[in-house]
């Protein structure tokens, strides 16, 4: 085997970059992240317009083995094979610039190449977006049954792997064949890919997911996603052209080349087949005609005979130049790819597909199911004694597996030593996934088909005792499985983790040794087996000191506050105790310990417990997390849940107060908060009472089965809290004291099954008692094809019933929130005209509401039925399609803000098929009338949507409350937020969903600012969840959970924004606004496009960095005066109409109610109002 010594780096990574700023980040950061040493990373920057090459040359200045490389813009091809010229590695491999690499990823690669002498290693590739990751279809088939070592020739699949970007290529393979990607041409890897697998000895497979491939969903799209581009297609033939030389030139094996041309029908071709419906009668012809020749002139009859009939169909259609049922083909199988309904008759598997499209109403499926990738997924994770058991299934979709039809082997595999150690399997009964999942729908042909997995279900076990400690490196269950069809690998992934118990622990080996786990892409469990020096054993509280035993006999501990650095202090080693004065640790903060003996060492634990000490006086949480680190952190007044059990979905539990509380408190509260409104629910309550101890008491039950104690429990995490009440004799309210529920016992997990919600009451991370609320579906309605079958039995009937004249329907983006102009119409309505019966619309019916609104739950019968019945529908987004507005209903479309993108009809790439603009079109059209802010839109509802009903002259009715007096010092106690200083609010729009990078230097702002200004951070929501705010409550405040923004906008002096459509509502406070732009250049080029430009009408200064911000800051009044005429015009433009009575206007102009009517329910609310109080 050839070493290394030769070379500088193993492993050279090769990054073409052009004009990707918005990803190149995530990209460099997932290389900095590589465990392998000795990586050498080319940045090949190809002529960049945006601040692609900046951001190449600044992570070059900070990574010593990163080489950046300026060049003029020769394409992708140019600047692979240049990254190629310099690099030194023995190895080489691709990565795309938007693309990301698992941590572990060239390690794996590495080793195996390295251990068994491949020209070349691949590993698995998942696809994602900015919301989630699923499986690459055409990796998927390749890695579905691989050997460890394998070639081509054994097995053709290997001919569907044609990404450059998921292999590690032994350079001196490399230079011995002269591999050049080819220039200027799309699909550049296929004329490599191939020839690398077929010349390569063999090839070395890496199971586990090691390459990302991002699919881009959000404005920029990639050049290869634009399929129905008449060049993609042409630059497609011209490389297959260039393979097919290759094959003829050097490929032997006839089977080879009929697996090849199978291979171009099945996925290079078809995908611009399928193209054809998204483009014009003209041009979906010219492309039949491209592919038409390629297959007369190219493909073997072999291979068209092995398609399958739905696949021959549409080539069928492309040889006999027929777009028409081409166009009816491609539409269905798009649709209905994964509902047809499939029944076996005499070991074949037959589709049942509607013969009025494809002349036949069956087809044999059972190729096409044998291939399919399997799906797996983990229930749950337990471990108890040393013994791991993983809860899992493995099934394919349509595929029925009874109870013992289905073999399962399983293996703990170590892909950097190839170490596959077997694992015990238990096999369980699926009745989960059988009914979940266990019913499909097709639409077209109106029929349900009923699918079996019974047998799917098994247990994987491993036995922590029988694994060795090793070099910490992440290993992953593989599996091995057998059905009456098929047979393959895959890797156990997908773990469920609502049902994953990560607060208990795995397995102790010893002293020394600890086995825990860790999740990988797609949800990969990743399992290490560990080695410690500073183990924590047994320890102690008492009045004065915290006391722990450790494995170190002596030496020093080092104890820092994680939250500050610098607030650190050490303590001596004495015969394996540390003793830690209760005075040392500062009230809520949390510490990490490193022992110094030989060495520093983290101090760690056994398992992921979490421990609560106390006394009469004080506490101590001792916790560890995934990767065992113990931390520990000091509460001085909580109370302490005592005694908690479950009967017949009715919580009950005790109570004592830990911490200095008045005595005369004589009643008690268990309640949680509500961020939706603002507010807390008080779910039990009890009477108090002084033990023997002087502490506070008391006993709840929590009667699950009371509607009105469940009716706000949505889908969240809610800690669990005590309030403490001192009242007088005749009930009036002296003093509430607010408290944490913690829990001393390691493993506290309750759990309630309700009709439509699961209530599971457990100890969190951080010893909190808390509360996960998720909803669930009736068993009648317990999947989308259940849905589906009774929607259609139903729905038509619903729609005949008379309409409800006083029924208004209410939904607010997409049924995920209580919010906006829908909201404020809803309140205006419930306030003033109570006679008409509110419904509220939500993926989630506990979501909270004011008022005595109805709830429902989108997708329910009840939903369709108040779709059906309702008068008045309200909404800003849109209904979904299956909706069939009946003649008389009236719809108001309320927007959610002043478009500053380029919207619906103007944005092409968005609506590309004759059925998206159908669509759009369909859901306009139900529109009666539409709201608008100002001129700017009115002008636009036409272009944008080619809307050209009623507008609504009104602004937006979610305004209404800025022009009302706010109880700004009520908001600053409730936010904590100290009234003598002016308060900023930053609230940024989002880039990438789920990521926000914080562009800001917050130490910096701190420093300069904190004396007189605090700091109030809201990210935007789909961002919020990748980023943390450093909130430390002095200058930094969180406020993205915050219900209401309104309230924001009125506490705070001023706003730094930047792109935010929330610019518009802010400008009516007549407050300034900043603008905090730093990559105004990179999302210029970038975005779909603008209405608004931000340089020329933006109200109120505009800054690129944080030292500009600062100065403005400093010298605020002048800079909006040099902006003054820019804010009138923006608000002349964009806010026109806007009113402090917009709810108003629009529920007397649309529904027109009889006042005197309205004021009779209003006096009949008032006078049960009086009698409730008088009782």
């Amino acid at each position: 085997m050839n070493q290394s010594t030769n070379h500088p780096y193993d492993v050279s990574v090769i990054v073409p970059i052009y004009n990707v700023a918005e990803f190149l980040p995530a990209c460099l950061d997932s290389l900095v992240h590589q465990t392998k040493d000795k990586l050498e990373v080319i940045l090949i920057d190809d002529g960049s317009t945006d601040d692609s090459g900046e951001i190449a040359d600044r992570y070059a200045r900070r990574h010593d083995n990163f080489f950046v490389y300026h060049i003029e813009n020769g394409g992708l091809g140019h600047g692979r094979n240049m990254g190629v010229e310099k690099s030194h590695g023995k190895y080489i491999c691709f990565i795309d610039s938007d693309d990301i690499v698992t941590p572990d990823a060239y390690e794996r690669m590495f080793c195996a190449a390295e251990r068994n002498g491949s020209d070349m290693a691949i590993c698995r590739v998942e696809r994602f977006n900015s919301a989630k990751e699923w499986s690459s279809g055409i990796h998927a088939r390749v890695f579905r049954n691989l050997a460890p070592v394998t070639h081509v020739r054994e097995n053709s699949d290997l001919l569907y792997d044609t990404t450059s970007w998921n292999k590690l290529i032994r350079r001196d393979f490399w230079d011995k064949y002269e591999f050049q990607f080819p220039n200027r041409i799309l699909y550049e890897d296929i004329p490599v890919t191939v020839p690398l697998h077929y010349l390569a000895n063999h090839i070395s497979v890496v199971q586990n997911i090691g390459y990302l491939w991002r699919f881009r969903d959000q404005v920029t799209r990639s050049i290869t996603q634009n399929t129905g581009s008449l060049k993609n297609l042409e630059d497609r033939i011209k490389i297959l052209h260039i393979l097919n030389k290759f094959f003829e030139e050097n490929v032997k094996e006839p089977e080879l080349h009929v697996a090849k041309d199978l291979k171009t029908l099945r996925v290079d071709l078809l995908i611009f087949v399928k193209e054809c419906a998204a483009v014009s009668r003209e041009q979906a012809r010219e492309r039949m005609a491209l592919i038409r020749a390629y297959i007369s002139e190219h493909i073997r009859k072999e291979a068209f005979e092995m398609l399958s009939y739905i696949e021959q169909y549409l080539y069928k259609c492309v040889i006999e130049d027929d777009y028409d049922n081409l166009y009816r083909a491609v539409i269905y199988r798009l649709d209905a790819i994964d509902k047809f309904p499939i029944h076996e008759e005499d070991g074949r598997f037959y589709a049942s597909i509607p013969s009025e499209i494809f002349g036949k109403s069956t087809t044999d499926y059972t190729n096409e199911l044998k291939v399919r990738e399997p799906r797996t997924f983990i229930r749950e994770i337990a471990a108890e004694d040393g013994i791991i058991r993983f809860s899992s299934f493995l099934y394919i979709p349509r595929l029925n597996i009874r109870e013992g039809e289905q073999e399962i082997e399983a293996f703990l595999l170590n892909e950097f030593t190839g170490d596959m150690t077997p694992l015990k399997v238990e096999y369980t009964k699926n009745t989960i996934l059988t009914a979940e999942q266990g019913v499909k729908f097709d639409k077209t042909l109106g029929d349900t088909a009923e699918y079996c997995y019974d047998g799917t279900g098994f247990d994987v076990i491993i036995d922590a005792k029988s694994l060795a400690p090793d070099d910490n490196r992440a290993k992953i269950i593989l599996l091995k499985y057998k059905n009456r069809l098929c047979e393959g690998t895959a890797v156990l992934n997908n773990m469920r983790a609502a049902h994953v118990d990560w607060t208990k622990e795995l397995a102790t080996l010893g002293h020394h040794t600890i086995v825990h786990l860790d999740t990988g892409a797609c949800r990969t469990p990743l399992i290490y087996v560990d080695r410690v020096n500073a183990f924590l054993g047994e320890f102690r509280y008492d009045e004065t000191a915290l006391t722990l035993n450790i494995s170190a006999d002596s030496g020093e501990m080092l104890c820092i506050d994680t939250e500050d650095k610098d607030d650190h202090f050490t303590l001596p080693v004495d015969s394996g105790t540390v003793t830690i004065p209760v005075n040392k640790l500062a009230d809520g903060r949390e510490y990490e310990f490193y022992v110094k003996n030989d060495g520093i060492s983290r101090l760690v634990r056994e398992g992921k417990n979490t421990n609560l000490l106390h006394t009469a006086q004080y506490g101590a949480i001792i916790r560890s997390n995934k990767s065992h680190i113990v931390r520990i952190r000091k509460a001085q007044a909580f109370s302490c849940l005592r005694h908690p059990e479950i009967e017949d979905n009715q919580i009950r539990f005790g109570t004592t107060n830990v911490g200095r509380i008045d005595t005369a408190c004589n009643r008690a509260r268990i309640v949680i908060y509500d961020e939706i409104l603002g507010s807390y629910n008080i779910i039990a309550e009890a009477k108090t009472r002084v033990g023997d101890d002087n502490r506070l008491r008391a006993n709840f039950r929590i009667n699950l089965n009371n509607e009105k104690i469940t009716q706000n429990m949505y889908k969240s995490r809610r800690d669990v809290m005590i309030e403490y009440v001192k009242a007088d004799e005749k009930g009036n309210v002296l003093g509430v004291f607010e408290r944490q529920i913690l829990v001393s016992a390691k493993h506290f997990k309750l759990d309630a099954t309700l009709d439509t919600l699961s209530v599971t009451m457990y100890r969190a991370m951080d010893s909190k008692a808390r509360f996960n609320f998720e909803p669930k579906w009736s068993e009648e309605e317990n999947s989308p094809d259940k849905r589906k079958a009774l929607m259609d039995a139903h729905y038509p009937e619903y729609r005949k019933a008379p309409l409800n004249n006083r029924m208004i329907v209410f939904e607010s983006m997409w049924g995920a929130k209580f919010s906006c102009n829908p909201r404020a119409i809803y309140e205006y309505v419930q306030e003033h005209h109570p006679e008409y019966e509110c419904v509220w619309i939500f993926t989630d019916e506990r979501t909270p509401i004011t008022g005595n609104g109805r709830r429902v739950r989108m997708g329910s019968l009840e939903y369709y039925k108040v779709l059906a019945e309702a008068k008045y529908l309200v909404n800003n987004v849109n209904f979904e399609d299956d909706y069939i507005k009946r003649d008389g209903q009236i719809e108001i479309q309320t927007m959610h803000g002043t478009p500053l993108k380029t919207l619906g009809f103007d944005v092409t790439d968005e609506l590309p098929t004759p059925e998206d603009r159908k669509r759009l079109e369909r859901r306009v059209s139900r529109w009666n009338y539409l709201v608008v802010q100002g001129a700017f839109m009115k002008e636009k509802a036409d272009p944008i949507y080619h809307y050209k009903g009623d507008i609504l002259e009104t602004g937006y009715p979610r305004t209404d409350g800025l022009y009302q007096k706010a109880d700004t010092d009520g908001i600053k106690d409730r936010l904590g937020i100290p009234k003598d200083k002016k308060v900023i609010l930053y609230a940024p729009t989002w880039r990438v969903r789920g990521n926000f990078d914080m562009a800001l230097d917050l130490d910096r702002m701190r420093e300069e600012l904190s004396d007189e200004y605090v700091l109030l951070i809201r990210i935007h929501y789909f961002a919020s969840a990748g980023y943390t705010v450093p909130a430390d409550n002095k200058f930094i405040f969180n406020v993205n959970d915050y219900a209401n923004a309104e309230d924001l906008y009125k506490i705070s002096d001023m706003m730094i924004t930047d792109y935010s459509s929330i610019m518009f509502d802010y400008a009516l406070l007549d407050k300034p606004l900043i603008f905090f732009t730093y990559d105004l250049k990179s999302y210029a080029s970038s975005t779909r496009g603008v209405y608004f430009d931000i340089r020329t009408e933006a109200p109120g200064p505009i800054v690129y960095t944080t030292d500009e911000l600062i100065s403005t800051l400093g010298n605020l009044d002048a800079e909006m005066q040099q902006v003054s005429d820019r804010v009138q015009a923006f608000k002349d433009k964009y806010l026109t109409y806007e009113c402090p009575d917009s709810a108003k206007q629009i529920v007397n102009q649309v529904m027109k109610p009889n006042h005197f009517v309205s004021a009779y329910y209003r006096a009949i609310r008032s006078i049960k109002s009086l009698i409730r109080k008088i009782r």
